[in-house]
């Protein structure tokens, strides 16, 4: 019957003498002498890492790709040069509706505003915050010397005026 105890393991009991350990396979393809951790194709004897003080590769070039990159973090959003303020609805003074509607909007490398889409709405707002959003204009975003174009989140409060109370009846 085959043993079931690991060769590898600790003894349990203290052995009657002392003997050297079997030779050990190498893990992977490495070179003798070399360091554990070391690059492959490396020098015999070299360092963990490279050279210490060795000059770093140089970063890659920047992404040229046309695709909006997102305000936030380090990219400020351009001054915003033309606004539209939104119409109050109608409907939505009748009803009383007031709110916050949030959108995103996609601005061309030019600074025109060319998609918005709702992230929070408001049902009767919801038109006249994206009509409004569209006709607005923002100074071209440059990076890397590069017009780029860009998304920000807009945030939109509508309030009705409380110039008279409000009929109750």
């Amino acid at each position: 019957m085959p043993s079931s105890t690991n060769p590898n393991a600790a003894p349990i009991e203290a052995p009657d003498e002392i003997k050297p350990e079997p030779a050990v396979e190498a893990a992977g393809p490495g070179v003798l002498g070399g360091v554990e951790g070391g690059i492959e194709g490396g020098v015999l004897g070299g360092l963990v890492g490279g050279l210490p003080g060795a000059a770093l590769p140089p970063p890659p070039p920047p992404p040229t790709s046309n695709q909006p990159v997102r305000i936030g973090g380090q990219v400020s959003a351009p001054a915003l040069v033309h606004r539209v303020e939104p119409e109050y609805p109608a409907i939505a003074v009748a009803a009383h509706i007031e709110g916050m509607v949030i959108l995103d909007a996609t601005v061309d490398s030019d600074g025109r505003v060319t998609d918005v889409r709702i992230l929070r709405s408001r049902g009767f707002l919801d038109k006249v915050a994206i009509e409004a959003v569209k006709q607005w204009r923002y100074q071209p975003l440059t990076l890397n010397g590069q017009p780029t174009p860009f998304i920000l989140t807009v945030t939109l409060n509508f309030a009705l005026k409380r110039d008279r109370p409000l009929a109750v009846g």
